[in-house]
C-alpha cells in the first residue's frame, strides 16, 4: 500500500505514504485512481482530504516513466500518459463534492498540480517549498498546471512562477495565492479541512463555473501587454536556446482562450512537443537523472558505514570561510571558525547574520529558526577550540607556506584520530598540501564555489595518498550540507577552473585578433553562457587569472606566449582588475559598459559570427575531453553536471561532454577539424 485511506465522518482521509518518497508514478497513480472512483460514486462519501504521512507532501512525477518513451521518441505513448493524468484530475474536480489538500511538506511540480485540482489548499507552516520548478530542467507544468494556475492567480503572477520555476515558502505561497490558508500544524490543518467540507457541501471549480480570469484574460488590455512583454523577455533571456519556455507561453496563451477540457488537450500537445526536443532530453538527462544519481551517492566507495557530522572546524574567516560555515550551521552542524584576526571573525559573523536576516525578510526563516541556526556557530582566535571536531576545512588565502603552517599547528591539537582534514584550495595541488600532514591518507580537497550558499557544486579533490574511507566520508559530508559532489583527481586547475579558463582565454584571444568586444560578448551569451568571456574575466578578477598563468610558468618552468599574458599584463598594469575595482574590461560606474579603450584592439577584419560561437564552446569541450581521457574525472555525468553547476556551461546542451551529442558526433568532429586547421593545436583533442 502506497496510499492509506480511512473514512472519518463520511469523509475520505487519503494519506500518501510511499516508502522512499511520495512521487506520482504508475503504481501510486493507479492506487489513487481507485480512491477517486470510489469517492465519486459512493453517495455516502461527502468529501475528501488529501495529505501525506511522510515529511514531504508529493515531490512531483517520477520522470523515469516518461524517459523510456522520450528515448524512443514515442509521442503517442507520452500523450496517452499526460491525457490519463488529466482525466484523473478532471474526474476528481468534476464531482460536486469538496476536496481539500493538506500540504505538510515539499509540494512540487506534479504534486502541486494535483493540489491545484482540489477546491481548497491548506499549508502547514514550516521550512519547505511549494511551486512549479519544471522549467529549470527543460519542462513546463504539463499536469494541468499551465491552465489551472493562471485561472486561479491571474496570468502575470502565473507566468512569473512558471517561467522562472519559482519555489515558495508556505507564507509566500499564501501571499501569492498558491494556497488558501495556513495552519500551525498538521492536526490544525486537518481540522480546518473538515470545517471547510462541513460548510461547503457542494463545489465547482472557477473554470467550470465560467468565472473570469483574475486580472483579465488573454485579450484584455492587461493580458495583451503581459504576453507582449513575456515573449520579448523570453527571447532576450533564452536567446532562442530553450524551446520549452516558448511552448509554455503558447500553451498558456492558447489554452486560456478555450473551454477547459480543450485547454488541457492543448497543454498536453505542447508538453509532448517539449519532451521530444533535444534540448529537453539533454537537460533531463543531466539536470534530473544525472544530479539525482550524484545526490544518491553513486560515486561513493562501498564498505564504509555512512558518517554523519555533528561538529566541524573551519580555518580562516573571510568570504569562503563564512560561506562554508553558513551552509554547515544551516544543516545543523556545530561549526567553529578560527582566525587570527578579530576583523576576519567580525566579517564572518556579519556575513552570516546578514544572509540569515535576508531569509527572514523573504519569509524563508522564522526568528526561532534563526536563533537555532546561529547557536550552531562559534568564532574563535584559539586553535585549541577545534580539538574535538570531526572535520577540519582549511580556507586560508592561496599560499602554500601559510597552508602548510596552519595544517601542522592544527594537527597538533586534534584529539580525535579519525579527523578528516580538507583544504578549500582552488589552485594548489592537494598532494603538495598533504605533505604537511602527518596523516596524508586523511587529507582531501573540498573545493567550494563562491558564493558557497548559492552554488550547489562541490569538487572533491583526491590526493595521491587520500584513502577510500576519507573519500567516502567527504561524500557523506557533501550530501549532508546539500551539495552535489563530483570526484576529481588531483591536478593543475582540477576540473572546473581548468576547463572554464579556456572560455576566458578564447574571448581574450578574439579581442587581440581585432574582433569588436561587444561582438565577443554577444557570441558568448548566444552560445548559452551566463556572461560573455570578458565580463566573466572581470567577475573572476583579471589579476587572479593573470597570476595563475605566471604561477603555471613558474611551476612548469616554461615561458607561455599567449594573448592572455599580453592583455592580462596590460590590464594589471592599468590597475583594471575587474569588478572588484569597478574597472576591468568593463566600466562599472556610473553604469556598466565596455571600456572605450578596448576599441584600440579592434581591426577592420571580417569574421564569421557563427564561428565565434563555435570557438567559445568547442574550446571548452576539447579541454573537458582531455580531462576525461587523462582520468582527472572518470565519470562522464560528473563532467556534465560539474560544467553546468560549476561555471554555467549551456544547460540546454546537457553539459560540456553532452554538447557533442547535442550537435551530433559527426558534425562536431568535422567542425572541430576546421577550427584546428585554422587556429592550431588548441583545438585538437
Amino acid at each position: 500500500v502506497m496510499i492509506k485511506n480511512e473514512i472519518i465522518n463520511n469523509v475520505f482521509l487519503v494519506s500518501w505514504a510511499m516508502k522512499l518518497a511520495n512521487l506520482l508514478d504508475e503504481e501510486s497513480l493507479t492506487e489513487f485512481a481507485t480512491f477517486v472512483e470510489e469517492f465519486v460514486h459512493d453517495d455516502n462519501i461527502r468529501g475528501m482530504i488529501i495529505t501525506s504521512e511522510n515529511e514531504e507532501f508529493i515531490l512531483g512525477a517520477d520522470l523515469s516513466m516518461l524517459w523510456k518513451f522520450i528515448a524512443e521518441k514515442n509521442a503517442e505513448a507520452l500523450l496517452e500518459i499526460m491525457e490519463h493524468f488529466h482525466k484523473l484530475l478532471r474526474t476528481l474536480e468534476e464531482s460536486s463534492k469538496p476536496v481539500v489538500a493538506v500540504i505538510n511538506g515539499n509540494c512540487i511540480g506534479g504534486g502541486y498540480e494535483l493540489a491545484l485540482a482540489t477546491n481548497y489548499r491548506i499549508a502547514v507552516q514550516g521550512q519547505y517549498s511549494i511551486g512549479l520548478p519544471e522549467t529549470r530542467i527543460g519542462l513546463f507544468p504539463g499536469g494541468g498546471g499551465s491552465q489551472r494556475l493562471p485561472r486561479i492567480i491571474g496570468i502575470q503572477k502565473g507566468l512569473e512562477i512558471m517561467t522562472q520555476g519559482k519555489l515558495l515558502t508556505p507564507i509566500n505561497a499564501l501571499k501569492t495565492g498558491l494556497v488558501d490558508t495556513l495552519a500551525t500544524n498538521k492536526e490544525e490543518a486537518i481540522k480546518l479541512a473538515f470545517e471547510y467540507i462541513e460548510k461547503t457541501p457542494s463545489v465547482m471549480q472557477p473554470w467550470d463555473d465560467n468565472k473570469p480570469i483574475p486580472g483579465g484574460g488573454v485579450y484584455s488590455k492587461n493580458g495583451m501587454q503581459i504576453f507582449t512583454v513575456a515573449n520579448a523577455r523570453a527571447r532576450k533571456n533564452t536567446w532562442g536556446n530553450y524551446p520549452h519556455i516558448q511552448y509554455l507561453l503558447s500553451s498558456v496563451y492558447e489554452g486560456l482562450q478555450m473551454k477547459f477540457d480543450r485547454a488541457l488537450q492543448t497543454e498536453a500537445k505542447y508538453f509532448v512537443k517539449t519532451l521530444l526536443t533535444k534540448e529537453t532530453e539533454q537537460m533531463l538527462k543531466t539536470l534530473w537523472f544525472g544530479i539525482n544519481s550524484l545526490k544518491k551517492g553513486k560515486l561513493r566507495p562501498e564498505n564504509f558505514p555512512k558518517k554523519t557530522f555533528s561538529k566541524i572546524g573551519i580555518l580562516g574567516g573571510g568570504l569562503m570561510g563564512a560561506g562554508i560555515a553558513l551552509v554547515a550551521i544551516k544543516n545543523n552542524i556545530k561549526t567553529i571558525v578560527k582566525d587570527i584576526s578579530e576583523d576576519a571573525l567580525t566579517y564572518t559573523r556579519k556575513y552570516i547574520e546578514r544572509s540569515l536576516q535576508k531569509d527572514i525578510e523573504k519569509n524563508k526563516l522564522t526568528e526561532a529558526e534563526y536563533n537555532k541556526i546561529i547557536s550552531n556557530l562559534k568564532l574563535t582566535t584559539k586553535i585549541e577550540d577545534l580539538s574535538d571536531v570531526q572535520l577540519v576545512i582549511e580556507a586560508v588565502p592561496e599560499n602554500r607556506e601559510l597552508k602548510h603552517k596552519v595544517i601542522k599547528e592544527t594537527e597538533k591539537i586534534l584529539k580525535n584520530e579519525d579527523v578528516i582534514f580538507a583544504s578549500n584550495t582552488s589552485t594548489l595541488p592537494i598532494s603538495s598540501l598533504a605533505e604537511a600532514s602527518s596523516q596524508p591518507e586523511k587529507f582531501i580537497g573540498l573545493h567550494f564555489f563562491s558564493p558557497v550558499e548559492k552554488m550547489l557544486l562541490l569538487e572533491i579533490i583526491v590526493g595521491e595518498k587520500t584513502s577510500e574511507e576519507t573519500l567516502a566520508y567527504a561524500l557523506d559530508f557533501a550530501v549532508q550540507i546539500k551539495k552535489i559532489p563530483i570526484i576529481v583527481k588531483d591536478s593543475r586547475g582540477f576540473f572546473t577552473s581548468r576547463v572554464f579558463a579556456t572560455y576566458l582565454k578564447e574571448g581574450i584571444a578574439m579581442l587581440e585578433e581585432g574582433i569588436p568586444a561587444p561582438i565577443i560578448e554577444h557570441a558568448g551569451k548566444q552560445a548559452g553562457m551566463p556572461l560573455g568571456p570578458l565580463e566573466l574575466a572581470d567577475a573572476v578578477g583579471i589579476d587572479v587569472i593573470y597570476n595563475v598563468l605566471l604561477q603555471t610558468e613558474k611551476d612548469l618552468n616554461i615561458i607561455l606566449d599567449e594573448p592572455l599574458k599580453r592583455i592580462g599584463k596590460f590590464m594589471v598594469e592599468q590597475n583594471r582588475l575587474g569588478k572588484k575595482t569597478q574597472k576591468g574590461f568593463y566600466e562599472y560606474k556610473p553604469e556598466k559598459h565596455l571600456w572605450e579603450e578596448l576599441k584600440k584592439y579592434q581591426k577592420n577584419i571580417s569574421y564569421d559570427y557563427e564561428e565565434l560561437i563555435k570557438r567559445l564552446t568547442y574550446i571548452q569541450v576539447v579541454e573537458a575531453l582531455k580531462v576525461h581521457s587523462e582520468g582527472i574525472v572518470a565519470d562522464r555525468t560528473s563532467i556534465d553536471v560539474g560544467s553546468i553547476l560549476g561555471w554555467g556551461f549551456p544547460p540546454f546542451a546537457g553539459g560540456v561532454l553532452s554538447y557533442i551529442d547535442f550537435v551530433g558526433e559527426k558534425d562536431f568532429f568535422n567542425n572541430l577539424e576546421k577550427l584546428k586547421n585554422k587556429y592550431g593545436k588548441r583545438f585538437s583533442v
